[in-house]
């Protein structure tokens, strides 16, 4: 669905300049999953928040930006039935 749009292409331009785990990138990866979740592609919204969680550990002062993806993260795994995932990943919150 959004595989065309320009933010998508823009996105992926930029994470080849600056590189997958770059702050930049993260955020814009953020803004990806939330537009993926609101559109009800909740399965891609899900692995596309664990995989910026992921990327964004080692990334020095990421914390509000993990923080919010993890709570974008709780309502995907909410969206989606998946109650012991949204414990679990509540309990990451600060």
């Amino acid at each position: 669905m959004i595989l065309g749009d320009p933010f998508l292409r823009e996105f992926e331009s930029q994470e080849r300049l600056l590189g997958a785990d770059h702050p930049d990138s993260l955020i814009s990866r953020g803004y990806l999953v939330e537009v993926c979740r609101e559109n009800g592609e909740l399965a891609r919204a899900e692995s596309m928040a664990i995989e910026t969680l992921a990327l964004s550990e080692s990334v020095e002062k990421m914390e509000d930006h993990r923080q919010w993806l993890i709570q974008t993260l709780v309502r995907v795994y909410t969206e989606q039935g998946k109650v012991s995932e949204a414990e679990d990943a509540s309990r990451e919150l600060v």
